[in-house]
């Protein structure tokens, strides 16, 4: 086996190496991306619930309130009283409703955004392997074209 054969083989192994190397790394790197968008739709999910716990907890609050000055003026619950408070609910759940639901959204764009950085991972491992297998192409080509015009010319120093 002759050097240049020796080099080219190293050539091409190590170009295959980095490209495999690379490869996993891009997939590593999409799964972490998807992993943190994972997680960040957990996160928004939770705040979504605490936010509509929190509103539910305050109209209680304020509806409890009406009601007790209601019962210490000695004004009942019906008619004018009796339409507030159900408005006030009405709009409560509403409220806890868009909540809810911008909550929802949050969770699928960033369960959506995780899927494109798995896939994207995914997308740079397969170009990864593809350009080590074209710079070792590229290697063997070169050397099959050249192998001719390189000459040894005495300890070991190559002409071209």
């Amino acid at each position: 086996m002759t050097w240049a054969t020796v080099a080219l083989s190293t050539a091409v192994i190590a170009s295959v190496g980095s490209g495999i190397i690379s490869s996993i790394g891009s997939v590593r790197q999409g799964e972490r991306q998807r992993d943190l968008y994972e997680d960040e739709a957990i996160r928004a999910q939770i705040a979504a619930r605490h936010a509509e716990r929190d509103l539910n907890k305050e109209a209680s609050r304020i509806l409890g309130r009406r009601r007790a000055l209601q019962g210490a003026q000695g004004v009942t619950s019906e008619g004018t009283p009796r339409l507030v408070d159900t408005s006030i609910i009405t709009e409560t759940d509403l409220m806890a409703l868009r909540i809810r639901e911008g909550g929802a959204a949050d969770v699928s764009r960033l369960q959506r955004q995780g899927g494109i950085s798995a896939v994207g991972g995914v997308g740079g491992a397969i170009g990864s392997a593809v350009s080590g297998v074209a710079r070792s192409a590229s290697l063997i080509a070169s050397y099959q074209f050249n192998k001719d015009a390189i000459t040894p010319i005495g300890d070991g120093a190559l002409q071209l």
